[in-house]
């Protein structure tokens, strides 16, 4: 009785170890797919398949003897961690203490009045963390809370910031929230783009240059203040009525621009994107509380397993249009694909159901073909 408790103890034991193992990979495979795709349903997917891998496992050792159920656990982790070999290390960056702090961070601290920074040019992930992390030294609220999930109130002041420093950017910034500081890292744009931030401009104060950034503090006055309406449950920035569209809205989708095909695997891609309002009733676009704003929906392939909704962040005027510009990330797989783009108002339904007819583009996915080497002849005199 006790030896075979004791070899029922030993599989358990190594079923045990070999499911933590499992677990174990499952977990930093997902934690890297959520970090590097922001993707939630495939990271979970990825857990469940793994899982589901592990039990069987387990349940295959629970059959064996004891002193090779141990030995077969050993192989199978040992099998487990050599096919992790090919992901890519976490890059791990030191600790920000005292003199590390970049300066005009160390200024802002020591001059700081309570309104808002805004730092530019946008960034993910890791630069927004180091964002994040700055923060804590001068205590100003940001624009760009966030790390791993962008959020709705990200995305849409980054819409409007994209066209600074023109004046027309900055008084729509300064009309919808409390922006009172820019800080722009020079090194992270390019040359023609940090030249811009380097002349006299309207409505900011240069306070200094802290090489490779550029301080400056805003100036402009408020000209229509819209700070309370942003979320308006029932009208957008603008005033047009949040409410379902109803029975007929008249319109089309078309991409304006998009690169050449074939397009790169697994790449991210700017694409334009037409939205037309053939009705009489504007279209609500521009608002931060969700319900009934018509937004974007695009997915790859007929079946559309997933799809990523876009935010159109502003209102689609009646009889006009307006230009969306969306990122893409293409798939992994090569060769023929097609790309399904419709519009739906969130919370109500499609707006294939009143009048505006989904677009469904054929897309190749193809890799770059690799550079060919200079030719060692030479032509003849």
């Amino acid at each position: 009785m006790r030896k075979r408790r004791r070899a029922q103890h030993a599989r358990v034991g190594a079923e045990l170890v070999l499911l933590r193992a499992v677990a174990a990979v499952a977990e930093h495979r997902a934690i890297r797919m959520r970090h590097a795709l922001g993707r939630r349903r495939g990271a979970r997917r990825i857990e469940e398949q793994e899982g589901v891998a592990g039990i069987g496992l387990g349940s295959g050792i629970r059959r064996l003897r004891p002193e090779i159920a141990w030995g077969a656990a050993g192989l199978a982790v040992a099998a487990i961690l050599w096919t992790q070999g090919g992901i890519p290390r976490v890059p791990i960056a030191r600790d920000l203490r005292g003199v590390d702090v970049p300066p005009a961070v160390r200024w802002l601290a020591q001059n700081r009045d309570g309104r808002a920074l805004l730092e530019l040019p946008p960034t993910q992930y890791i630069g927004a963390a180091e964002r994040m992390l700055t923060s804590t030294f001068h205590w100003l609220p940001i624009t760009q809370g966030y790390s791993a999930y962008t959020t709705r109130s990200d995305r849409y002041l980054n819409s409007i910031a994209r066209d600074l420093p023109k004046i027309a950017a900055l008084r729509a910034l300064v009309n919808r929230i409390d922006l009172g500081w820019i800080l722009v890292h020079t090194d992270e744009l390019p040359p023609q783009r940090a030249a811009a931030w380097r002349r006299p401009l309207r409505g900011l104060e240069p306070i200094g240059s802290f090489e490779p950034d550029l301080l400056f503090r805003v100036v402009e006055p408020v000209h229509r203040d819209l700070r309370g309406k942003l979320f308006d449950p029932d009208a957008t920035v603008h005033g047009v009525p949040k409410r379902p569209l109803g029975p007929s809205c008249p319109g089309s989708i078309a991409v304006k621009h998009s690169p050449p095909q074939p397009w790169p695997p697994a790449s991210p891609l700017p694409v334009r994107v037409e939205i037309r309002n053939d009705g009489e009733t504007p279209w609500p676009g521009e608002s931060l509380a969700p319900r009934h704003l018509v937004r974007l929906r695009v997915c790859w392939g007929h079946s559309c397993d997933e799809e990523t909704p876009y935010l159109l962040l502003q209102d689609v005027p009646a009889g006009g249009s307006v230009e969306v510009p969306i990122l893409l990330r293409t798939r992994k797989a090569i060769g023929r694909d097609s790309l399904r783009v419709r519009l739906e108002q969130v919370g109500d339904s499609s707006l294939e159901d009143c009048g505006v007819t989904a677009i469904e583009i054929p897309v190749e996915i193809a890799r770059a073909p690799a550079a060919t080497p200079p030719s060692s002849t030479r032509e003849a005199p």
